[in-house]
């Protein structure tokens, strides 16, 4: 989790009607985690999701929506004047999106430097995910000239780049320079992009380094910034959060223009809200707090968000620095923060209630008993399967339900059985002595969709028969439900000789051989027998 130093200095003078301690007190109800309370500042983690706590102005800015000083989201508004960026079609399949824009108005000191760099930071972390999906470039803007060029050079490119005394090629950069050992292999081989001003001064080779003629200097007033990166979306954020920082920061954004070779534009930093809709029943029913509209509107500006309300529903607009606000449940949460932590009492009050356990819960203790009892080892298997695995068990197109984007084979496609994965859990056994006696009580998914409650046996020795798994499942049968099954003629893929199991002629599973085909892919020499039930059906639940 990202951590931000906050001087008491910085905090006294931008809040200065509100008392040093009080502001410390509050900081955890904006959700932040207080690391160090030191005489002279504070250290406090907070949520990646939250890049817009990423200085001390973004968190006095909730700070005083909390206390009621501020309401709402500020109004923001661009100066007049564009700064231009044309993206050449070579860096397309490289790194092939980019938002840039400017700022005037600053005189920054060396704190606001460094916050701003540790922003910068937290947002490749976070946003950009180690650089790899965004990079940012700041730059001062009296060393820019604009219009500038974002292109693809070559290995042999010479700039000067950050901290260094003498001019570089790309080469040397990628070699001798830490930033270039840690960040080229995010764009390989080359060619590199990089972002070039109309005087031909190398501003940056993004996602490694900046030059060092347009490093941040105090004084600083005005910044060129560029985000560059491989998902657009991403992009924009990080774009959008920079921009409400150093509006909160009193500078004037101007907007950057980015001409893309297809002849389409892009704006930044964006200036559209989303706009979500909420009602008060899901805040209080989440909550468990009855608000009125007009005090969920309160509670949610006081999150510098802007609200109304229409009649029992609210209507909240969203920046789009707040990425992290997806889903009402999202809304509610701005709504407590609003409303304060520290106003909702929690109920203490017990209503004692005696519980038991459910009835297929009372059953399936009961099989285990038996099934233990009878001489077989309980194991357990996923429910998520390989196909693979299904696949050799004789289920060859099974008809099953599969994850869309599964990121391992061996848990891709729902088990409609316990068969399958009884015997994966018999291959991998077989130096233990023989025999062996497994079983397992599961959930196993037939199409519907529908859940099943199932029980699985199985038995390998020597010469194992059809008869020799009858005997087991007739005694369960005794036990468990006091009267004994018949058994129907059926035919399995899988099974080299099958039967239903029968509870007054309706079938409530099978019993069968293993066929030797199966037997042979799961790498099992001696024959194997099985019964597989439906439990809710086999013992009246």
């Amino acid at each position: 989790m990202p951590v931000i130093k906050i001087l008491k200095s910085r905090l006294e003078r931008l809040y200065p009607n509100r008392d040093y301690n009080e502001i410390i007190s509050m900081l955890p109800y904006i959700g932040l985690d207080i690391e160090e309370l030191a005489d002279d500042y504070v250290r406090v983690e907070y949520s990646p999701n939250r890049p817009d706590f990423s200085t001390d102005v973004g968190i006095v800015k909730a700070l005083k929506g909390l206390f009621g000083d501020e309401l709402g989201a500020p109004a923001r508004s661009l100066e007049d004047g564009s700064v231009e960026v044309f993206v050449d079609p070579s860096v397309i399949p490289v790194r092939p999106y980019i938002a840039a824009f400017a700022v005037n108005g600053l005189s920054l000191d060396e704190e606001e430097i460094r916050q701003l760099i540790s922003m910068q930071e937290d947002l490749h972390h976070g946003v950009g995910r180690d650089r790899r999906k965004v990079a940012i470039g700041l730059h001062r803007l009296d060393a820019v000239r604009p219009p500038i060029t974002y292109r693809a050079v070559g290995s042999e490119h010479v700039f000067l780049p950050l901290n260094s005394d003498a001019e570089m090629s790309v080469a040397e950069v990628l070699e001798r320079t830490e930033q270039g050992r840690v960040y080229g292999q995010l764009v390989g081989k080359g060619p590199y992009p990089a972002l070039v001003d109309s005087a031909g001064l190398t501003l940056s080779i993004p996602p490694i380094i900046n030059c060092d003629q347009t490093r941040l200097m105090p004084g600083t007033q005005g910044l060129f910034i560029d985000i560059t990166g491989t998902d657009l979306k991403s992009v924009g954020v990080a774009a959008s959060v920079i921009a409400e920082t150093l509006w909160e920061m009193k500078a004037k954004v101007i907007k950057g223009i980015i001409k893309y070779p297809d002849g389409k534009t892009a704006e930044y930093p964006e200036l559209g809200e989303r706009v979500m809709r909420i009602t008060t029943d899901q805040i209080s029913k989440l909550l468990g707090i009855e608000l009125k509209p007009e005090e969920a509107v309160l509670a949610i500006r006081k999150s510098r968000l802007d609200a109304k309300a229409e009649g029992l529903e609210i209507y909240v607009s969203v920046p789009p620095y707040r990425p992290d606000i997806m889903h009402p449940v999202d809304l509610v949460e701005e709504a407590m923060i609003g409303y304060g932590l520290f106003n909702i009492r929690p109920d203490t009050s017990m209503n004692i209630r005696i519980g038991s356990p459910a009835r297929w819960a009372m059953v399936e203790d009961e099989i285990r008993d038996a099934m233990v009892g009878l001489g077989f080892t309980e194991t357990y298997s996923y429910s998520l399967t390989s196909k693979d695995v299904l696949s050799m068990a004789g289920k060859r197109n099974p008809d099953v339900y599969s994850v869309s984007f599964t990121r391992s084979s061996e848990h891709e496609s729902l088990r409609d059985m316990l068969l399958p994965g009884c015997l994966e859990a018999l291959s991998i056994n077989q130096d233990e002595p023989m025999p062996h006696m497994l079983f397992e009580v599961g959930r196993a998914f037939a199409q519907g969709p529908k859940e099943e409650r199932r029980l699985c046996a199985l038995m390998q020795k020597d010469r194992a028969t059809i008869t020799d798994i009858r005997s087991p499942l007739d005694q369960l049968f005794r036990l468990i439900r006091g009267e004994l099954p018949s058994y129907g003629e059926t035919v399995r893929p899988y099974a080299a000789r099958a039967a239903e199991v029968l509870i007054k002629g309706h079938a409530v599973g099978e019993v069968g051989e293993i066929h030797p085909a199966v037997l042979e892919g799961f790498k099992l020499s001696v024959p194997v027998v099985y019964f597989e039930l439906l439990v809710e059906e086999a013992f009246k639940l």
